[in-house]
């Protein structure tokens, strides 16, 4: 239920000319009463919600860890994904702000801010550059109907580069960051092989117990998880961007039966690889 409801739909008419991003939507709303949204069921394309607290609380579940979303509180989502953010029991209000963008370098930079900052929720100044601009969007004075859409992938664009330079991150070369991109880079580079906690250990040169320390204190998803999702994710990117045959990317993504690679893929998004290509 919504106490209150501002939202702006970014529409367009006639044939539209493939840009890399695009707004979506932006508003304001006053939550009350049952609120949940589910990541695995807000459809089938790519797009990034980005949401903020203005008052009360909320809860975000990402994968099996859960945010408290307060003021102040940011959240960066992709959608299709594991997460749920939902107005919990004990909290009798949230009001948020939010925008949605799409577009494959929106996707991409907002994949690479998550992974910086190994979490999908951080905080943000109320008056700091990103909330001033998402406010000026849902304000924006141009036709609601019809907007320029090039304006519209300009202002997509600014705004993922505006939350990115202002979300407080680990400098490049920290401690953190550099071990999640060595992971990274090590599960990447062997895609297509078994990949265990004893050698995510191994390559990060320190014991499992360490490890998954480190995983915990940096908010991310257990080992098993993180391996898990960078497989899942390398088999979506193919899906969109190459012709590879189902099996030869259930095979470069380390799954050596590709009914189990479709078993899982239909557990995460809710249907087959075949039928997300197809879309």
């Amino acid at each position: 239920m919504e106490k209150f409801s501002n939202i702006r739909d970014f529409i367009f008419s006639g044939h539209t000319v493939g840009l890399h991003s695009m707004l979506v939507n932006a508003g304001c709303q006053g939550i009350t009463g049952d609120y949940n949204w589910d990541g695995l069921r807000r459809g089938d394309r790519e797009f990034a919600i980005w949401q903020y607290t203005l008052a009360g609380r909320g809860m975000l579940r990402f994968g099996r860890t859960e945010y408290v979303q307060e003021p102040h509180s940011s959240m960066l989502l992709i959608v299709p994904e594991d997460h749920c953010y939902f107005l919990p029991d004990d909290s009798p209000y949230w009001e948020v702000l939010f925008v949605t963008i799409h577009g494959s370098e929106c996707i991409r930079l907002a994949v690479e801010l998550r992974r910086r900052l190994g979490t999908p929720s951080f905080p943000l100044s109320p008056d700091g550059r990103t909330v001033q601009l998402a406010r000026k969007i849902l304000a924006w004075d141009e036709p609601l109907s019809v907007p320029d859409r090039f304006a519209a992938s300009l202002k997509a664009y600014e705004f993922m580069l505006t939350l990115f330079s202002e979300a407080e991150i680990d400098p490049p070369g920290s401690g953190k960051q550099k071990l999640f991109d060595l992971l990274r880079n090590y599960v990447l580079e062997h895609l297509d092989a078994p990949i265990s906690i004893d050698d995510l250990s191994a390559a990060a040169n320190m014991s499992k117990r360490k490890l998954e320390r480190e995983f915990r204190a940096g908010g991310m998803p257990p080992p098993n998880q993180f391996i898990a999702d960078l497989r899942m994710r390398s088999a979506l990117r193919m899906l969109q961007t190459t012709s590879f045959s189902i099996k030869e990317i259930a095979v470069r993504c380390g799954y050596d039966s590709p009914s189990y690679f479709i078993r899982r893929f239909h557990a995460r998004y809710r249907q087959s690889p075949g039928a997300f290509r197809n879309l």
